[in-house]
């Protein structure tokens, strides 16, 4: 999923999605795929 779509899935600002997707991603709970242009995250 791509933090946009996080964002929206829960009602929440992309800031707030990002910010949340990033404590996760400490927990290593998921993982961050980066492109040119777009963030996806997915579980591990």
């Amino acid at each position: 999923l791509t933090t946009k779509e996080v964002a929206e899935i829960y009602s929440i600002s992309e800031q707030e999605a990002e910010r949340e997707l990033k404590k996760r991603m400490l927990q290593q709970k998921i993982e961050r795929l980066s492109n040119e242009n777009i963030t996806l995250w997915r579980l591990k």
